[in-house]
C-alpha cells in the first residue's frame, strides 16, 4: 500500500477535467464530461451557461467551439463582481442521499464484516475567476428520484443509482465523473444481517484524486440488532485505497461526530 508521502507524487492527467481552464474568445464554448454536455458564452463579468445530458459518455474533459449557441435550452446568465478570463469545474456530490442496490442480496452473518464499493456520479460546480463558491451546479448524470423509508411520513427523497454495489473493486466503471464510495459494514448483532440495498449520505463526504479513479471518505457502519440502529462513522480525510492524492472537494456538509440512525424496515435497506 502507497504511504501519504508517496501519494501526493500522483501525476495530474493532461485530460483531467477538473481543473482552471483559460478563455480566449467570447465564442460558445462547449465542454462534455462523461454524459453532461455544457455550453458557456461570454467573457469579463458577462456569462451565460445552458446543460444538458446525452447518451454518449465522455471519459475526459471533451471541448469545442460552436458558431452559435443552441436556443432549445435554458439558460443561465451569471455577472461575476470581477472580469475574469478563467473557468473552473469541481467535482461535489450529489445534493440529496443516494439509494444503491447490492448486486446480490447479501447475508452478513454475526460478527460478521464486509466492504461495499458504490460508484457515484458527482455534480459539476462551475467556478469563474478567483471565487470558491459555486455559481451553478449541474449534475453529471440525471438520476431518478426514489423515496427511501417506511412510509411517506418517515423517510427521505433520495436518487436512485442504476449501477450496484460491488464488494470488489471493478475499474470498468471508472472514470472522471464518478466517485468510488467504500462502506464498511460491521455485524455487531447475535443474527445475521441481510442487505438488498442501502442509503448512502453522500452530503457528508469529501473527494479525493486516486490513480485509478476518484475516491470517497470511508463510511463504517456498525450493525445493533437489539437497537435497531446503526452506529455510522465518517473517515476524516483520503481512504487507504489506490495512492489517494489530492484533495478535489470538501464535503457539503461535514461531520466530526459519529451518528447513530435506526435502520428501515426489514433490514434489507440500511441507511448510513
Amino acid at each position: 500500500m502507497l504511504t501519504e508521502k508517496d501519494s501526493k507524487k500522483i501525476p495530474e492527467p493532461a485530460d483531467n477535467p477538473w481543473r482552471t481552464i483559460t478563455v480566449d474568445t467570447s465564442a460558445c464554448r462547449r465542454y462534455q464530461i462523461g454524459p453532461l454536455k455544457m455550453w458557456i458564452e461570454g467573457a469579463g463579468r458577462e456569462w451565460m451557461v445552458a446543460y444538458s445530458h446525452c447518451p454518449e459518455e465522455r471519459f475526459t474533459l471533451e471541448i469545442g467551439i460552436d458558431e452559435a449557441k443552441p436556443e432549445d435550452l435554458q439558460w443561465t446568465q451569471i455577472i461575476t463582481g470581477a472580469p475574469s478570463a478563467t473557468l473552473r469545474f469541481v467535482p461535489i456530490m450529489p445534493d440529496r442521499p443516494v439509494v444503491v442496490r447490492l448486486r446480490n442480496p447479501t447475508r452478513i452473518e454475526k460478527d460478521g464484516n464486509c466492504v461495499l464499493f458504490a460508484f457515484i456520479p458527482v455534480w459539476v460546480q462551475l467556478n469563474i475567476g478567483e471565487t470558491t463558491e459555486g455559481l451553478l451546479e449541474m449534475p453529471t448524470v440525471k438520476l431518478s428520484n426514489t423515496w427511501f423509508g417506511d412510509t411517506t411520513m418517515a423517510g427521505e427523497m433520495c436518487y436512485s443509482l442504476k449501477i450496484p454495489c460491488e464488494l470488489t473493486l471493478v475499474t470498468d466503471v471508472l472514470g472522471p465523473y464518478r466517485v468510488i464510495c467504500p462502506v464498511r459494514i460491521h455485524n455487531t448483532s447475535d443474527a445475521d444481517l441481510a442487505l438488498e440495498r442501502v442509503c448512502i449520505h453522500v452530503e457528508h463526504l469529501s473527494i479525493y484524486r486516486g490513480r485509478q479513479g476518484n475516491w470517497a471518505n470511508e463510511v463504517a457502519a456498525e450493525y445493533r440488532k437489539e437497537e435497531q440502529k446503526c452506529e455510522i462513522r465518517y473517515g476524516s480525510c483520503a481512504p487507504e485505497y489506490d495512492g489517494i492524492g489530492d484533495l478535489l472537494s470538501e464535503a457539503r456538509d461535514p461531520v466530526s461526530r459519529n451518528l447513530l440512525l435506526r435502520t428501515i424496515g426489514s433490514l434489507k435497506t440500511m441507511s448510513f
